[in-house]
């Protein structure tokens, strides 16, 4: 074997090897990101059931919401919802990055949800730093519980930054 065929051969094992090791980090932090999740959900109670709107109302049967009161004629019910990563969405040329985009929530606080069904690992990271669901590796599920003060929030993936979307909160 000829040297520099030698040194391809390296360059190709170094190469494997360096993707192999980010994929298991990327693999730890998704689990761990997971298990801190699942524990926050167990921690959430439901007594109530009311209706969060959303521009399509075929995704309602995954909207449900908890206690409910009032401030200054708003809701300060902890709701929660889901909104779903697509298959594709990685592609910037998609478009569609998150559904539905834009989802509203009908009260101050709303524990919302993100699925991931595409082939990549995704994050939902406010504009404003308000919240960060963390990696959500392909397959699971990241959530936050957004406290909305304003009209909209903004927020977009920190691996694919054109991956944007809008939380709308019903006044």
């Amino acid at each position: 074997m000829n040297s520099t065929l030698a040194k391809a051969v390296f360059g190709v094992g170094v190469a494997l090897a360096i993707a192999s090791i980010a994929s298991i980090y990327i693999t730890m932090v998704a689990t761990q990101n997971q298990r801190t999740t699942d524990a926050l959900s167990s921690q959430q109670t439901t007594s109530s059931n009311s209706r969060i709107t959303t521009p399509d109302d075929t995704n309602q049967k995954n909207n449900n919401m908890n206690a409910t009161g009032t401030l200054a004629g708003r809701s300060t019910a902890l709701s929660s919802m889901t909104i779903t990563i697509p298959q594709g969405a990685a592609n910037q040329q998609v478009q569609n990055y998150y559904q539905p985009n834009p989802a509203t929530l009908s009260s101050v606080q709303t524990r919302i949800t993100w699925i991931n069904k595409d082939s990549a690992p995704h994050t939902a990271t406010a504009d404003d730093n308000s919240f960060d669901t963390g990696t959500i590796a392909v397959g699971s599920s990241g959530s936050a519980t957004i406290k909305g003060s304003s009209s909209s929030i903004q927020y977009h993936c920190t691996f694919h930054p054109w991956m944007k979307a809008t939380l709308q909160v019903a006044s």
